[in-house]
């Protein structure tokens, strides 16, 4: 394996009607990633598809997506040439991987539970301090490359990584 790779995805709706419309990841060695918006094709705008208190969460309207997403093979395929021969880790793994799957295809990536690696790597008992740390930091929150730096930011603090360079804002 060739690393670990952070991820975070927003999506339109929870459940299995919403589908992913952002993407981020990072490199918690280099700091080094990517974040695209994702335009949901026509197939993917079923009814339900969107949820309006989920946009009121990560603030990103589906004007936007039409404006600025891109199509999700091209979200896709720079997500995985970066998470080639990676662990990909999240913090909430069970929702993330159901929208990574309807992204990149089930079963083409296996999303593990970024907070049992930083426990097995022995960050576990740094894990408090460094989230309250950070709560204090007022970092942004709910928006897919916010919350990779958030977790590059634990990462970092928490499973040995001090020495990474830093994250930039």
């Amino acid at each position: 394996m060739g690393g670990w790779l952070l991820i975070d995805i927003e999506a339109s709706g929870a459940g299995r009607g919403g589908v992913p419309i952002e993407l981020a990841w990072a490199d918690p060695a280099t700091g080094r990633g990517g974040c695209s918006l994702v335009r949901p094709p026509p197939e993917w705008r079923v009814p339900g598809w969107w949820d309006a208190a989920a946009e009121a969460v990560h603030r990103i309207p589906p004007a936007r997506l039409e404006a600025e997403g891109r199509p999700p093979g091209e979200v896709a395929a720079a997500f995985l040439r970066a998470a080639a021969s990676r662990r990909v880790l999240s913090d909430m793994p069970m929702l993330d991987q159901m929208w990574l799957d309807r992204l990149v295809g089930r079963g083409t990536v296996e999303v593990r539970d970024f907070w049992e690696e930083v426990r097995r790597l022995g960050g576990g008992v740094r894990l408090g301090p460094a989230l309250a740390e950070m709560d204090g930091l007022g970092m942004a929150r709910h928006r897919a490359a916010a919350d990779v730096r958030r977790l590059l930011w634990i990462w970092r603090k928490t499973a040995g990584a001090d020495a990474a360079p830093p994250i930039r804002p």
